[in-house]
């Protein structure tokens, strides 16, 4: 995982994990909307190599934060985009083709993002809106 440019996404290794946390915590925590995960939680996958953590700098300076999982079924490999926080706006689209390779890289069949908007009406009366599910095969 290297950067691509001066504004661009780069993959932290498991073992700079605990140098750059301290840097990337304040902003990821804000992606942590659900008692899935706290933030210790994160840092323990993150070092155990069962997360993966993503930067999107600006000249050197950390914007935005990521962190991906692989889930692994019977029959195919998932990347999942489990939080975003920060500053991806304006580069996300762009960063999407560096990590569609580094999922491809790691046999993934889809990069899935769950977001927070819509579910579908028919079920509107059992279950209460809290995501969509987004898929991209590679």
């Amino acid at each position: 995982m290297s950067c691509l440019a001066n504004r661009g996404i780069r993959g932290i290794l498991k073992k700079d994990i605990g140098t750059i946390w301290q840097e990337v915590e304040p902003i990821l925590s804000r992606a942590i909307r659900s008692d899935h995960f706290n933030m210790i939680d994160i840092y323990m996958l993150l070092q155990k190599g069962q997360m993966q953590l993503w930067v999107g700098e600006n000249n050197e300076k950390i914007e935005a934060v990521m962190t991906t999982e692989i889930i692994i079924y019977p029959r195919c490999k998932e990347c999942v985009l489990v939080h975003m926080a920060g500053n991806w706006d304006d580069g996300f689209k762009s960063y999407l083709d560096y990590i569609k390779e580094w999922a491809k890289a790691n046999n993934c069949s889809k990069i899935i993002i769950e977001g927070r908007e819509g579910w579908q009406r028919l079920l509107k009366d059992f279950f209460k809106k809290t995501a969509i599910r987004l898929e991209m095969k590679i």
